[in-house]
């Protein structure tokens, strides 16, 4: 995931998006190309507030107000909470604010590693149905997720790796059907 935005180089072959082949640009032109990031870190910075956050965001995207408002109308926990510093943040709050600050460039892509990493059950329901909901404006969404269960619902397409190999791709429905696959590399019977 880290090398499609240009954050890790690749070793061999090449990144292709629309079309285009984006392994050898910056992350800056890679993200400008329409793909959104969140990291398995959610980059928050404990020093700035929300309100901050948003507006760096908006600066280093172009991002008009009008798009500002129909991301945070996704997002009304972060609405609340502006003047918060980051490390007030709940690890969900942080993640929210993370996908809003990516969803500001409007993008066709978004790439999420770990959404549901370290956060409460209750929270990883409402980051599905916020995900669910970007999902459903036609954001397509690469995502890296132990959570099988939310992965799936969420999925059109899963696939398997383990150690670099697929050893499964298909929809959820086909891998409902292999308990092979869920039993040796999921953990679910």
């Amino acid at each position: 995931m880290r090398s499609i935005v240009g954050l890790t180089p690749i070793r061999r072959g090449r990144i292709a998006f629309n079309g285009k082949t984006i392994s050898d640009m910056s992350t800056h032109r890679i993200i400008a190309q329409g793909i959104g990031y969140v990291p398995e870190n959610r980059g928050i910075f404990g020093s700035l507030t929300v309100r901050e956050h948003i507006e760096v965001a908006m600066w280093a995207r172009g991002c008009s107000a009008a798009r500002r408002d129909q991301v945070l109308a996704i997002f009304p926990r972060i609405s609340e909470r502006m003047g918060h510093l980051g490390h007030q943040l709940s690890g969900g709050e942080q993640q929210m604010l993370a996908i809003a600050r990516a969803m500001l460039a409007d993008p066709v892509l978004l790439i999420l590693d770990e959404p549901s990493e370290g956060l409460a059950p209750v929270i990883v329901e409402e980051v599905r149905a916020t995900l669910a909901q970007i999902k459903e404006s036609g954001t397509s969404i690469l995502l890296v997720e132990q959570n099988a269960a939310m992965a799936m619902s969420l999925a059109d397409t899963v696939t398997v790796l383990s150690q670099g190999t697929v050893q499964f791709s298909g929809t959820p429905a086909g891998l409902e059907a292999r308990s092979d696959i869920k039993n040796a590399y999921l953990g679910i019977s």
